[in-house]
């Protein structure tokens, strides 16, 4: 019998606001979005503004 999986829908860079909120990411049921450092401070600001949605940054400094 083959393993069960619970599969995710993500949405790839959608606005999610109407207006510049833009994560790389979001996952629209759990209401997570997933940005990175890089990404310009107003759109970070617009991200972080939206009620009830869990934010998280990714750092992309290069750490070599």
């Amino acid at each position: 019998m083959p393993e069960q999986t619970d599969l995710v829908k993500v949405e790839i860079r959608p606005r999610i606001d109407g207006r510049n909120a833009e994560p790389r990411m979001f996952f629209r049921n759990e209401k997570i979005a997933i940005t990175s450092t890089n990404d310009d401070v107003e759109t970070s600001g617009d991200i972080l503004a939206v009620k009830d949605v869990e934010v998280y940054i990714i750092g992309t400094d290069d750490r070599s």
